[in-house]
């Protein structure tokens, strides 16, 4: 399963990082982004490799990770931050 141009052996050994990662962080949402391998990522605008998202769900509002500003949300959980990052999303 290739994602924006890295390999299945890229995006398996970006799994099994993220996987050791979220050891100590609790999620609301069960870590469905990476257990479904990115296909439940959600809607988001990367402004460059650095350490929040801006989220593009509807729900943004309700995430327990969401931080509001003027009109926007932005995502300030680190495991779909790590995601966008090494698959430059």
């Amino acid at each position: 399963m290739a994602i924006n141009g890295k390999s299945d052996t890229q995006v398996s050994n970006a799994i099994i990082d993220i996987e050791e990662n979220c050891k100590d962080i609790e999620c609301p949402k069960n870590f469905e982004c990476y257990k479904t391998k990115f296909s439940k990522l959600g809607q988001i605008k990367n402004h460059g490799k650095g350490s929040f998202l801006e989220c593009l769900e509807e729900d943004a509002a309700q995430c327990a990770f969401s931080l509001p500003c003027v009109d926007r949300y932005y995502c300030l959980c680190p495991v779909r931050i790590d995601i966008a990052n090494r698959l430059n999303l």
